[in-house]
């Protein structure tokens, strides 16, 4: 059976290449999405950053697993994710995993 929710979400790790002289380094944060309904996707034009900005309010709840540069835990805020999505790997690695997520179908469909 497919249980109807009103206001549904779903937290999910997502992988961020993060550039570092040499290469990358793989990290990972922990995104809480707001389930959004195509009627309210298709309003975004992705292909601008405003439209992305708004796509990423409407999608991204909270982020999770962030740590300071001396590895303190830092508490959620608004501001702290509107800070961490302005970065373009992460918003590009949050922004694949939100369309993974709810592209993604069962085996066999």
């Amino acid at each position: 059976m497919f249980k109807v929710v009103k206001n549904r979400t779903f937290t999910i790790p997502v992988k961020v290449m993060t550039p570092v002289d040499g290469g990358h380094l793989a990290e990972e944060i922990t995104v809480t999405y707001n389930y959004l309904p195509t009627d309210q996707t298709s309003t975004f034009d992705m292909k601008t950053a405003a439209g992305t900005d708004a796509f990423l309010t409407a999608a991204v709840r909270r982020l999770d697993d962030l740590t300071d540069e001396a590895d303190n835990p830092l508490p959620y805020s608004d501001e702290l994710r509107d800070q961490i999505l302005k970065m373009p790997h992460v918003r590009n690695a949050v922004v694949a995993e939100y369309a993974r997520a709810v592209t993604t179908a069962a085996e066999g469909n």
